[in-house]
Order: structure tokens, then C-alpha cells, then sequence
């Protein structure tokens, strides 16, 4: 990606993968996904894009969807920049990161 974008980083015990969330700072589902991650002490880096640029979140959008093949919504978690949740699916985080 041709722009940088600071992300803010949560320590967790758990550092299997290579975590980013993309969030919004007033979203309730963004919330329980960063909740869930401290919960489970997995570490992860999170953006709260609506504090970023507009010019840089409609890069960064068009830039997810290409790699993704998805229209972004957020919450949009990005494990090991290869696979991605989007929203907040309890089941598919307890997928992910092997939760029982």
C-alpha cells in the first residue's frame, strides 16, 4: 500500500498471528471484536479508520476489496494478511484462533 497508516497495538500472550482490525472509533460490533481479542489474549493491531484521511480510507477500502474480493464493512479483521472476518460472527473468531 503506497500510504502508511499508524496502527495502535493491544499486547496479548497470544501472539500466533499477525492481526489488524479495521474499526470505527463509534461501532458497537468493532467494540466486541477488540473485547473478544483481550479476552482471549490475542494480540492484534486495530485503526479506527474514521480517524483517518478520507483521501487514505477510500485507498485503503478499495485497496481491501481488491485483495479481499469484498465490499469492506467493518468491523474488517485481517489474520496474517491473507484471510479476513468481516463483522462479528462469535463462531468464526472461535474458528480462527481455536477457541473451544
Amino acid at each position: 500500500m503506497p500510504y502508511e497508516i499508524e496502527f495502535n497495538r493491544v499486547l496479548g500472550k497470544n501472539k500466533t498471528w499477525k492481526i489488524k482490525l479495521y474499526a470505527l472509533s463509534t461501532c458497537a460490533h468493532c467494540h466486541h471484536v477488540m473485547s473478544y481479542l483481550k479476552e482471549h489474549f490475542i494480540e492484534y493491531s486495530y485503526v479506527f479508520v474514521d480517524s483517518l484521511d478520507r483521501k487514505i480510507v477510500k485507498k485503503l477500502r478499495a485497496d481491501l476489496q481488491e485483495k479481499f474480493g469484498r465490499v469492506v464493512s467493518y468491523p474488517f479483521l485481517v489474520v496474517d494478511d491473507k484471510k479476513y472476518i468481516q463483522g462479528f460472527i462469535e463462531v468464526k473468531y472461535r474458528e480462527m484462533f481455536n477457541i473451544e
